[in-house]
């Protein structure tokens, strides 16, 4: 039976703008639950993610009202090699910055007022709400090798070249095979 559900967030961390107007930076650390440590590793279909954490700072923009995130992050994933499907270990250490901003009145960010860097990420703040968890978890996913291999290993260590060669089969000629029953006079 298919459902229009949303998928639920594997890792959210909601943070009210009020809170951050008393102070110039508001520095804090952020690391995922065992149970968040799992969703996260189901969503990017990983054997398993052993630890995820990150040093925040939010900095408040008052010329143009947003929130500025400075995130040094760090995790640790298990996949399988695409050679030998052995486990592979990666340490993963990303800094970025993203950029909240006020959203109008009719929900589209006001973006041409800021001065943000070109490299820069926007995100919006919504009722006065942002959530880094999920730019965490995008970034995070960024970061993740797509073709992890076990340091050392080579195809050739693992199949016979023999199962690594496609034979040149002969191929008819497509120009032949328009004509052959085509009668030249």
């Amino acid at each position: 039976m298919m459902t229009d559900e949303i998928p639920k967030i594997a890792f959210s961390r909601i943070i009210r703008i009020n809170d951050l107007h008393s102070k110039e930076n508001f520095n804090f650390n952020v690391s995922a639950s065992k149970t968040e440590l799992i969703a996260l590793s189901d969503l990017f279909n990983l054997e398993k993610i052993s630890s995820f954490s990150a040093k925040i700072e939010l900095t408040q923009r008052y010329k143009n009202n947003a929130v500025v995130m400075t995130c040094n992050f760090s995790a640790v994933v298990f996949q399988k090699c695409v050679i030998s499907l052995e486990l592979v270990k990666t340490h993963i250490q990303h800094i970025f910055v993203v950029e909240f901003v006020d959203q109008t009145f009719d929900g589209l960010p006001i973006i041409g007022e800021f001065d943000c860097f070109l490299d820069e990420q926007l995100e919006t703040i919504a009722d006065g709400n942002i959530d880094i968890g999920p730019v965490l978890v995008q970034n995070l996913g960024l970061e993740i090798n797509p073709f992890p291999k076990k340091e050392g290993i080579r195809l050739a260590s693992v199949y016979k070249q023999d199962d690594l060669t496609i034979e040149d089969e002969a191929k008819p000629n497509s120009l032949k095979l328009l004509l052959k029953d085509y009668k030249f006079n």
